[in-house]
């Protein structure tokens, strides 16, 4: 594993503003209200020639809600495996009660700790780091996360503690497979089945996951990046402005996916809101894979009733096998992994230029394009034009007239004809002469 660089500290001292600067991403949510970030994320970082994990962590000392004992467990695994720790403060408040009560728990550790004061834009450097010298770690540095000033001061002293390791679970991770639902199905807790720990935190409080997290994992020779996206809800119940950034968060994890797993509880009727998350994924383009999770609650004769409702709610995505496992007993987990693997080559598939233009005259030879008027639809030549999802550009005269179904009927043709398996094509027509003619 690469060398770990963990940051913890209170809620809201900013320290996934700080995990963004230094992945040089915008992966973890930031928001004025205190206790956001309730699982650990990992980012890759980089500074010289070393690669280096940064650990984004739930705010300790402040919260003694629900999830306050699942978040202190959350960082003391990191802290475990820790190669330095970033004690992230803030300048505008000073040093705290419980800045003070984490500065004990962390002087247990036997990692090297740097003290950074945060949000210190504008104000006099050595009236900033008084406070927080009495806590008796290395010099503390002002620094601004929003900014940048003072970061790579701080960070680069750290790196080069660090030993040089290559990790290819992360430099070289495998598909992005997005798992999606409505809030409460089991999303966290199939991943932890399949991470075989409890690497995110999981509840029965709906809305338990804010931030979408991604979860590297190797799987025998088979690598994969899950991630765990927050529940969505139906539009008019989502009031709260970080709920909104939650869900914002899972559209862009399912456009970033190279396979999405919608997750459905076994145990309620699918809903609406089920067939509408189905609808987002495949307006997207994404091979999906369908997941009845709470399979261990389910008789076999309530099976077969899912599987009729399922046909019904997504009739668009009656080509798509659903799978029932159940994430607390571990159960169906391999064929839902074979699944995603057969998803993703699905979607990246490679469609020679020759047995697309075979496959398209075949096509049109069984069923001819309708004319439009008294001007025939004549389709010349395909090739393909993207991937995830796979693109069939097709050139000819007067395809600006093809109607819906015909286009309908052509992607079914080519999904079946390449047995794709979870996965739409997208037929576009061009207007034009033929674009190969001139390399002929």
């Amino acid at each position: 594993m690469l060398p770990v660089v963990s940051i913890v500290g209170r809620p809201n001292v900013g320290k996934s503003t700080l995990f963004n600067r230094l992945t040089r991403s915008r992966n973890a949510l930031v928001d004025d209200v205190p206790g956001v970030t309730r699982d650990r994320m990992y980012g890759l970082a980089t500074s010289g020639d070393r690669n280096f994990l940064i650990v984004d962590t739930g705010g300790l000392g402040d919260d003694d809600g629900t999830f306050s004992e699942l978040i202190n467990d959350q960082v003391e695994a990191v802290l475990e495996e820790s190669d330095a720790i970033i004690f992230l403060l803030d300048a505008t408040e000073g040093l705290t009660v419980a800045d003070e009560q984490i500065a004990s728990r962390l002087g247990k550790t036997n990692s090297p700790i740097s003290i950074a004061v945060n949000k210190s834009e504008g104000l006099a450097p050595e009236l900033v780091t008084a406070d927080f010298q009495a806590l008796g770690f290395s010099d503390p540095l002002p620094i601004s996360a929003k900014r940048g000033s003072g970061v790579a001061r701080m960070i680069e002293p750290i790196v080069q503690t660090l030993p040089k390791i290559e990790d290819p679970l992360w430099l070289d991770p495998g598909p992005k497979v997005a798992v999606i639902g409505k809030p409460n199905v089991g999303k966290s807790t199939l991943i932890n089945a399949l991470c075989q720990n409890d690497r995110l935190i999981v509840s029965d409080t709906p809305g338990t996951t804010r931030d979408t997290v991604t979860v590297p994992l190797q799987i025998g020779e088979a690598r994969f990046r899950f991630i765990d996206t927050a529940g969505v809800r139906r539009r008019s119940r989502v009031n709260e402005s970080l709920e909104k950034l939650s869900v914002v968060k899972t559209l862009q994890a399912i456009e970033a996916a190279h396979v999405v797993i919608l997750v459905i509880d076994g145990t309620e009727p699918v809903s609406d809101q089920d067939a509408t998350l189905a609808g987002l994924v495949r307006r997207a383009g994404r091979p999906v894979v369908i997941v009845v999770n709470k399979s261990d609650r389910i008789r076999a004769v309530q099976r077969s009733e899912v599987l009729k409702t399922l046909q019904r709610k997504l009739a668009f995505a009656a080509h798509h096998e659903a799978f029932f496992v159940s994430g607390l007993k571990r159960q169906g987990l391999k064929k839902l992994l074979q699944a995603v693997g057969k998803g993703y080559r699905s979607a990246m598939i490679e469609m020679p230029t020759a047995v697309l233009n075979r496959m398209l005259q075949d096509a049109v030879t069984q069923t001819p394009p309708p004319m439009s008027g008294r001007r025939p639809v004549k389709l010349k030549y395909a090739h393909q034009g993207g991937r995830n999802p796979p693109v069939v550009v097709i050139h000819g005269n007067n395809v600006e007239t093809v109607a819906d179904h015909y286009r309908r009927y052509l992607e079914k043709y080519f999904r079946e004809r390449f047995k794709l398996f979870g996965s739409d094509v997208r037929v576009v027509f061009r207007s034009g002469k033929n674009p190969f003619d001139s390399k002929r």
